[in-house]
């Protein structure tokens, strides 16, 4: 095994050897910061189940207001009937979020997570947290279509 300091350039090498341990590690701490939260269980769906989908934003971001000016559609779309959407928003995403700018009702949640970030959603059924993340076409949207439609065939079901 090589010595990784050497005579000939071993501060150099040595040096550029910690800097990849430096960079690696702030990799690390904002992939823990911005982990996805989810549950691979996804509670009964009934026709009485309350799908909600709680969106944190913050006016200083950029991401935000990208996610707003290209997802305007989905609230005319048949999935967005079926879900109550909250839309806190702070004025800068650095700011800690306010229990107070949650509704009463869902002012649980805040015990349960924690927002370090904007855009963030979190997907509840029934007081259940499936789901917080950044990631809306990857992550929620597939998951509100699939609880949509799981809530659909109970409404069906119940009808029959």
């Amino acid at each position: 095994m090589k010595s990784i300091v050497t005579k000939k350039g071993g501060n150099m090498k040595f040096h550029k050897f910690l800097n990849v341990i430096l960079i690696v590690l702030v990799i690390l701490i904002l992939t823990a910061c911005v982990t996805t939260i989810k549950t691979d269980h996804i509670p009964e769906v009934t026709g009485k189940s309350q799908i909600i989908v709680i969106y944190f934003t913050a006016s200083n971001c950029s991401h935000c207001i990208k996610w707003e000016e290209n997802n305007k559609g989905f609230f005319a779309s048949d999935e967005s009937k079926f879900i109550a959407f909250h839309t806190i928003r702070r004025e800068y995403y650095e700011e800690p979020v306010n229990k107070a700018a949650l509704p009463d009702h869902l002012q649980w949640v805040l015990e349960q997570t924690k927002i370090t970030y904007a855009p963030t959603f979190i997907v509840i059924v029934d007081r259940n947290i499936l789901l917080q993340t950044y990631k809306w076409d990857k992550e929620v949207l597939p998951l509100i279509k699939e609880l949509v439609s799981l809530k659909k065939v109970a409404l069906k079901k119940a009808n029959e």
